[in-house]
């Protein structure tokens, strides 16, 4: 492990910016969609349920664009591992609310 910190600054503003766009990304669709599921406003802003299931899918697609911009090293290894736990943690935490979703249709 002390051979990976010698490649990596954790105090480098695009190593700390990945880290906070990886744990932020899951976190923001999950909260915006049960959001949109128990108050449809983004569906009343949008005039469409449909155009603002579009828009958040624009959103969450630039946002993983910004997420994935970072060097390609072995710091970049360590983020892949951090997105791979992330995103773990998201599944078990939408996979019930997606159940129900589908349940209630």
């Amino acid at each position: 492990m002390s051979w990976l910190l010698g490649y990596m600054d954790p105090t480098e503003p695009s190593f700390v910016a990945a880290v906070i766009t990886i744990v932020f990304n899951p976190l923001f669709w999950n909260v915006v969609a049960r959001w949109e599921q128990r108050t449809r406003k983004l569906s009343r802003a949008f005039g469409s349920p449909h155009l603002a299931c579009y828009s958040l899918g624009i959103c969450i697609l630039l946002l993983n664009i910004l997420r994935s911009h970072w060097h390609a090293s072995p710091t970049g290894l360590l983020l892949t591992v951090l997105v791979a736990i992330v995103y773990v943690v998201a599944l078990l935490y939408e996979e019930p609310f997606t159940a129900e979703i589908y349940r209630q249709k």
